[in-house]
């Protein structure tokens, strides 16, 4: 068994595209400056730091940090689910944020600087965060996928795979959707949330836990990570003029008010779709519809920074 005070950092070597390598030499020279005791395991390619931080789990780890983007914590939240009922409750989750989007640390205002990160993980202050549970209703007996930031059914899982490598998030997640959204048809969705029942054509919904996805996509500015509460996000089906007319609200966070835009709060809902379309869970794509999402309340502890943090290098 571990100390307490004793951190397990999952490296993704890929992440940013290929900065990973380099932000964990100097985050690695922080946390021993700052006497942090680390282990580390570095990823060799996708879904194997899920199986990294089951096995540090069940080595007596229990605080994390997911050195990467969204996907890297995406993967270390489902590794720690692995290991059976209340581990996730037992386990502290952080992030220092060197990915493509980094939505999820956008959200929470974690720095971006491996010395920051550093000071964050040795100053050691934690709070409460929800998690999403999704079932999927087309596997019986399948495991459920856990998400900490945004889950989404629609053009935002399909345009996942147009997602170039050469681009920043900012620039490439707002193109991936563009191109994606040309080989797009909008199916007809059904979402039953606690007090709506929505039926029609639609580009998108998005279960949001978080307030940001698609690299910085200000897609639920109201989200509250502690509320127990999914936003739930629908955006009508629309045509390339009605998609680039919106993208600047999609960033600004004035997306909400937009006739074209429905949304609710919910502790569980569940989306089906014909034709079926895929789902992804904080930017990874993880199966289709139909999907029920159900909202965990205060279900891990999130590393957070002592006080908001710019974004510096």
């Amino acid at each position: 068994m571990t100390d307490a005070r004793h951190w397990f950092v999952i490296v993704n070597p890929a992440a940013g595209r290929g900065q990973g390598a380099r932000y964990w030499t100097r985050l690695s020279a922080a946390l021993a400056a700052a006497k942090v005791p680390v282990g580390a395991a570095i990823t060799t390619g996708p879904g194997a730091g899920r199986t990294l931080a089951a096995g540090a789990w069940r080595a007596g780890y229990r605080n994390f940090l997911a050195l990467g983007g969204d996907g890297s914590l995406h993967d270390l939240v489902n590794g720690i689910a692995d290991c059976g009922p209340g581990a996730l409750t037992a386990s502290t989750v952080g992030i220092a944020p060197c990915g493509t989007g980094n939505d999820w640390a956008r959200g929470q205002r974690m720095p971006r600087s491996p010395e920051a990160v550093a000071a964050t993980v040795a100053a050691g202050i934690t709070r409460d965060h929800d998690l999403g549970e999704i079932h999927f209703g087309t596997t019986a007996g399948a495991a459920p996928v856990f998400f900490i930031n945004v889950a989404g059914a629609g053009l935002d899982a399909h345009a996942a795979g147009y997602l170039p490598r050469g681009l920043p998030g900012t620039l490439g997640y707002p193109w991936a959707t563009l191109r994606g959204l040309m080989s797009f048809s909008a199916p007809h969705f059904r979402v039953k949330a606690d007090q709506v029942d929505w039926q029609g054509p639609r580009l998108v919904v998005f279960a949001a836990i978080g307030s940001h996805c698609g690299g910085g996509m200000h897609v639920a500015p109201g989200a509250d990570p502690v509320d127990g509460l999914a936003d739930v996000v629908a955006i009508d089906a629309l045509g390339l003029p009605g998609v680039l007319r919106r993208l600047p609200k999609l960033f600004n966070g004035r997306i909400r008010g937009d006739a074209a835009v429905s949304t609710a709060l919910s502790r569980s809902l569940r989306i089906d779709a014909v034709p079926p379309c895929a789902v992804e869970a904080d930017g990874q794509v993880v199966g289709t519809t139909p999907v029920d999402v159900v909202i965990r309340p205060r279900a891990i502890r999130v590393l957070v920074p002592a006080a908001p943090s710019g974004s510096g290098p």
